[in-house]
This record gives structure tokens, C-alpha cells and sequence, in this order.
């Protein structure tokens, strides 16, 4: 090349290099979360053992973004959830159970496909409208029927999110089905949105499943759901007897109000099992009409420290009166400290204790059932957990 200087081709072509690369960029993250658990009364026995993701579920993920220009980006998350204990994949054993979209990103929002959260999750679960932030999973309400500790996902889902404007943001998503000759049979969709102003902050969100016990609940494998979900509805007894359901619609509305160090917070959400009866699903009880849930939760946490975060939440969930049950009553008192020894590094003790009144979803009496854990066989159950949760 006659004229040219090599050192200046050098040095524009690492500088193109040096472009490219910050155009786009990968970043790997995760959780590990691991501790020792102990519960009263788990299926007629008291359970110690170690436990895996309890403060926050432990995961491992990819995500990247590319810049288009223009305020214009292309992202995707790969988020997959493990078991600490034993080293084995979540959510049904999918690689990537937790979360796996791409969309773009702008001026204007964000749009993405893949498997996602529903905007009960985006709009008061990520914004922190419930005890489960600081206590754990025994900060989920009875079952997590109301997904506000986002146990579940949508599959083969579209979605909206806005930019934040003036405070605001809202979305919505819509999962298709994906049933050859049934096109709403599995689909889902959803809408929400919160609003933050000074110290207050206020978030809504709605759901609404065609066959929640397949769809939502994992029953068949579509879900890819694990725990307390793995058999569907049919595992908690709080609402095993609905999974004959065609349709779950969730409400969910919370506010925080914060003080200092110290935040208040009040968060409420109202369930329904539609048409019971119609949804074919073999040895569940025969009932008909709508079943009803509600669950509040009044909450105080309070910062002793910068480095020292404690809390205590008050839930009460009422299952109505449908067919011949007469509906139950269960009310839970949570406890949890946090300690951050750095940013990254939490150690942290929770505790829980649930009472159950009435007749359950079965027909039968109604026993304690904290989440995530074997129900009781009695009205009563204790829970504690001691671990540690690096980010990385």
C-alpha cells in the first residue's frame, strides 16, 4: 500500500476495535444464596437441612446489550436458577428457567419476546411492595398465588415496558398459548404500572391465565416451574382443590411510604379461580362456581444502621366459601435481619409462623402451610433460616 503509513493503519484499526467493543458488551452475574432451614411440623415432621435461595433465589445468567445509535439497543437476559445444595438446574431442570428474552430498548421503551414476568413482578415485586426483600420466601403469601415473589413465568410471551416519566412507568405482556386449534387454551396476559413521588411510592399490576393449572402452574411441564409447583395446583393445599379452574385473574395493588430509615407498607391482592369444574384435571374434587382469595400485608422495616436492615410483616389470607367448603383463614407474622458486610455479601437470619383456621380447598381441615415448605398437618407452623447471599 503505496503511501500509507503502517503505524497509522495500526493505530485506526485499534481504535475501530475499541469502538466495536463498547458498542456491545456481555456481562456474567449471579446470586449464590445458601443457608441452614428449620421448620416445625413439614408433613408431620420437623425438617433441618440445608437450604438453597431463600433470601434470593440463587442464579446464574448472561445478559448483553448492543448500541444501535440513535438511543436504539438490542438486548437479551439468559437467567437460569440452581439448587446450591445439590448443583441441579430449577425450574423443571431448563437451562435457562428463570428468564431467556431479546428485544430492543429506546427512546420510547423497551420490547422484548422470550420468557418473561408477568407485571404483577415488574410493578410491585421488583419495587419492593413485599416483605419477601428482607425475609425470604416466607415472605410469599400462602402458595404465591398472587406471584408477588415471582415463582412463575410467562412463556412464549411479548412484551411492553415504558421508559420512567416523571415518576411513571406501566407495561404489559401478552404469553400465546401455543395449542394447535385452541389459540387462547394456555395464553396469558397481563398490565401494570407504578408510580413513585418523594417518599411514596404506589404500584398495581394484573394477571389473567386461560388454564392456569398447565400454564401458570407448571402442571404438564409448560411452566417449567419448580418447588412448591412442580404437580401444579395440586401441591398446596391452600388452593389444590381449584386446579379444575379454566381461568386465574390476580389484582395486586401495594404503596411503600418511607421515613428515614424506616419504610411502611401496606400491599393487597385478589385472586379468582373461575369456573371450577371445567378445566379437566383427574382426582380433584368436584366443585363449581369461583373461587376467591385475598391476601394483605402490612410491613415495617427500618435500617439500625447503614449496614443493618431488620423487619416485621403481618399477612392475613381469606380463601371465600364456594360450593360446599366453608373457606379458611390463615395469618402469618414474618421477622428478618439483614446484615451487609459489604455490597455484594448478606448475611441474614428469617423467621415465620403461620396459624390456619376453617376448611381448605379439599374438603378437609385447614392446616398451616408456609410457603415453599411441606404443609403442616396441623393449624400450625414454624419456620427459621439462617445463610448467606453473595452477588457476583
Amino acid at each position: 500500500m503505496k503511501g500509507v503509513d503502517p503505524i497509522s493503519v495500526a493505530s485506526l484499526l485499534c481504535c475501530f476495535v475499541h469502538v466495536a467493543q463498547a458498542q456491545s458488551s456481555v456481562t456474567l452475574y449471579g446470586v449464590f444464596d445458601q443457608g441452614l432451614l428449620a421448620v416445625t411440623n413439614a408433613g408431620g415432621g420437623h425438617v433441618y437441612q440445608s437450604s438453597s435461595g431463600w433470601l434470593s433465589g440463587s442464579r446464574w445468567g448472561l445478559k448483553g446489550s448492543e448500541d444501535l445509535g440513535g438511543g436504539l439497543r438490542t438486548i437479551f437476559v439468559l437467567e437460569g436458577g440452581f439448587d446450591g445444595s445439590t448443583g441441579l438446574s430449577l425450574q423443571g431442570g431448563s437451562e435457562f428457567g428463570r428468564q431467556a428474552y431479546v428485544g430492543m430498548s429506546g427512546p420510547y421503551g423497551t420490547l422484548t419476546a422470550g420468557r418473561q414476568y408477568d407485571m404483577v413482578v415488574d410493578h410491585l415485586g421488583y419495587e419492593g411492595m413485599i416483605s419477601e426483600i428482607w425475609s425470604g420466601a416466607f415472605g410469599c403469601h400462602p402458595g404465591d398465588v398472587d406471584n408477588l415473589c415471582n415463582s412463575r413465568r410467562m412463556n412464549n410471551s411479548v412484551k411492553y415496558s415504558s421508559q420512567r416519566i416523571g415518576g411513571f412507568s406501566f407495561g404489559a405482556a401478552y404469553a400465546f398459548g401455543g395449542l394447535p386449534g385452541a389459540y387462547a387454551r394456555g395464553s396469558i396476559w397481563s398490565a401494570g404500572g407504578d408510580y413513585t413521588l418523594g417518599a411514596m411510592s404506589v404500584g398495581v399490576g394484573y394477571f389473567n391465565v386461560n388454564g392456569p393449572n398447565t400454564a401458570y402452574y407448571g402442571a404438564s411441564g409448560i411452566a417449567g416451574t419448580s418447588g412448591a409447583f412442580s404437580n401444579g395446583l395440586g401441591s398446596s393445599p391452600v388452593y389444590s382443590g381449584f386446579a379444575t379452574a379454566n381461568r386465574q385473574e390476580t389484582l395486586a395493588a401495594g404503596t411503600n411510604y418511607t421515613i428515614g430509615s424506616n419504610t411502611l407498607g401496606v400491599t393487597y391482592s385478589h385472586t379468582r379461580f373461575d369456573n371450577l369444574g371445567t378445566y379437566d384435571v383427574v382426582n380433584t374434587p368436584a366443585l363449581t362456581g369461583t373461587a376467591t382469595l385475598q391476601n394483605i400485608e402490612l410491613r415495617y422495616a427500618i435500617y439500625i444502621t447503614p449496614f443493618l436492615l431488620t423487619g416485621i410483616a403481618f399477612h392475613y389470607t381469606s380463601v371465600g366459601a364456594v360450593g360446599s367448603l366453608s373457606g379458611a383463614r390463615y395469618r402469618q407474622i414474618n421477622l428478618g435481619v439483614n446484615y451487609y458486610v459489604s455490597k455484594r455479601t448478606t448475611l441474614y437470619a428469617v423467621f415465620a409462623g403461620q396459624s390456619a383456621n376453617g376448611e381448605n380447598s379439599n374438603g378437609r381441615p385447614a392446616v398451616a402451610a408456609l410457603a415453599f415448605v411441606s404443609a403442616s398437618s396441623t393449624s400450625r407452623q414454624l419456620g427459621a433460616q439462617i445463610g448467606i447471599r453473595h452477588l457476583f
